[in-house]
């Protein structure tokens, strides 16, 4: 009776519900992680200037980078609405 394949399809104790729950992210976390990367887009966007004297504000830049970090904030929930369902975690 002591089969160790038995075992191989048990559910580790990390991976239960319980802790899954003490793992949850929330609103605030994804608003913290948008945000930090939207900031750092738009800094990115500055990359390619030729020289210091030509880094000057534009709202072109400003305006490219929050609609990308619309974008991401869409793809992130299309992705990871489902892993919020509590009926998927029973």
């Amino acid at each position: 009776m002591n089969d160790p394949s038995a075992n191989a399809f048990l559910v580790p104790e990390e991976l239960t519900v319980d802790a899954h729950d003490k793992q949850n992210m929330g609103w605030g976390r994804l608003a913290a992680m948008v945000v930090t990367s939207t900031v750092i887009m738009f800094f990115l966007m500055y990359q390619l200037v030729y020289g210091w004297d030509h880094a000057l504000f534009s709202l072109t830049r400003l305006i490219s980078s929050l609609v990308m970090g619309c974008v991401m904030v869409a793809v992130m929930l299309v992705f990871m609405w489902p892993m919020s369902d509590p009926a998927l975690q029973s």
